[in-house]
């Protein structure tokens, strides 16, 4: 089987996944992925600041100056969702999106929780969910029928 990509020229074999693991550090070698790395050898004491400092905190509005510090966040923090997100606000810069960044990773290691996940006061106190977001599972509510769907888009009921 090829990749759907018109510029690839690559089939997918069983040495693929083998050939992209091993290209790996020369990919994160590049400028693109420097961050990544550097926000490997940031002094696990670190103040939320200098590492902001040294790997940015999203205030450029890239990935390159955002991904970093978020995944510095969650690494320092992984077990403690109220601690990531402080250090995040600490930070300054983009406080939404490295928030949401690096919260979005601990709090599917932590799930929710009174000591380390997400604070039951935090999810009480957020807006309301859209009508259309089933909580159970966490996705979008299904209609039955792409015909009841059809019928409600061209109602215009929708």
């Amino acid at each position: 089987m090829t990749s759907p990509h018109a510029d690839s020229t690559r089939s997918c074999s069983p040495g693929s996944a083998h050939d992209a693991y091993t290209s790996l550090p020369e990919r994160l070698a590049s400028p693109r992925f420097a961050g990544v790395l550097d926000a490997c050898h940031i002094d696990v004491y670190a103040s939320a600041q200098r590492a902001a400092a040294e790997l940015g905190n999203g205030s450029l509005i890239t990935a390159q100056n955002t991904v970093p510090f978020t995944l510095w966040v969650a690494a320092e923090y992984l077990d403690n969702y109220p601690a990531a997100i402080t250090t995040c606000i600490a930070a300054d810069g983009d406080i939404d999106t490295t928030s949401a960044i690096a919260g979005g990773i601990v709090a599917a290691y932590t799930g929710a929780g009174p000591l380390t996940g997400v604070p039951q006061s935090w999810i009480a106190a957020r807006e309301p969910l859209p009508g259309w977001f089933d909580p159970k599972r966490g996705t979008r509510r299904r209609e039955k029928s792409a015909s009841s769907r059809a019928r409600r888009w061209l109602s215009g009921t929708s």
